[in-house]
């Protein structure tokens, strides 16, 4: 049986703009610190990464839980796509977003051949 989140959000996403509301409400879920602007940082690099090389449709599931934890969930369709960490398809000055998310928290991959990938990240809150 897992811990249910105290506050959650699910939220569909087609373009950046949605990425003031989502760091807004880490802000009201967390604490202020460190581990508020970790959790901001990871959401925002996780959607951008989904916007620029996955494909539509998006959604982000954010989750504060009872133990502890901060846990970004990022669905894009395109479950195919290599995902790799310091390299960019979009130039050599790219790539640098999971370089972030891997100093930060834990991190990998769930791929659905028929929905496509989520990528997830795990901040600790004791570690902040």
């Amino acid at each position: 049986m897992g811990v249910q989140p105290v506050v959650r959000l699910c939220r569909r996403f087609a373009n950046p703009t949605c990425l003031p509301e989502l760091r807004r409400w880490l802000r009201d879920a967390l604490p202020p610190g460190d581990l508020e602007t970790d959790a901001q940082l990871v959401c925002t690099e996780l959607v951008t990464n989904a916007l620029e090389h996955g494909a539509p449709p998006y959604e982000v599931r954010l989750a504060v839980t009872v133990r502890a934890t901060v846990r970004v969930e990022v669905d894009d369709a395109d479950g195919a796509a290599a995902v790799t960490v310091g390299r960019s398809r979009l130039g050599r000055l790219r790539g640098r977003g999971l370089i972030l998310v891997e100093a930060l928290a834990s991190w990998g991959i769930v791929r659905d051949p028929a929905d496509g990938k989520t990528v997830w990240a795990q901040l600790p809150v004791a570690a902040a």
